[in-house]
């Protein structure tokens, strides 16, 4: 089963991966309820890109938050937010996939700055 997240706001995913494990071990639910699911549970997921910095650093940008690259292991990004103080962070897989964000930002989303890079990477 992979990760689910920590914060308040996506403690519903628990119970709709729950019932889609249900699903799937119970062959009187129809494959539609099975799909429905699915969707709602991605739905609930930020949706990740990735950007430079200025440097040509990799950012992955979650729910208009960035967050730099700190360490990389054999399975497993560690992503932290750019801002300095922040405890928010994001794992990811090798290949970019979602696993894991954990910690709450202290501070609003930064959704002029990304539009910024966006225009400075054209």
């Amino acid at each position: 089963m992979k990760h689910l997240y920590d914060d308040k706001r996506n403690r519903m995913s628990m119970k709709l991966v729950a019932a889609k494990f249900k699903i799937c071990f119970n062959s009187s639910l129809s494959a539609d309820a099975f799909v429905i699911l699915t969707g709602e549970i991605q739905a609930k997921s930020p949706a990740i890109s990735f950007m430079n910095s200025n440097k040509g650093k990799p950012l992955l940008v979650a729910d208009e938050y960035t967050f730099k690259l700190n360490k990389a292991t054999t399975t497993t990004k560690y992503w932290i937010c750019t801002i300095n103080g922040c405890a928010a962070n994001v794992h990811t897989d090798l290949t970019n996939l979602l696993m894991k964000t954990a910690g709450n930002h202290s501070h609003l989303p930064e959704k002029e700055k990304i539009e910024v890079r966006e225009a400075r990477e054209k």
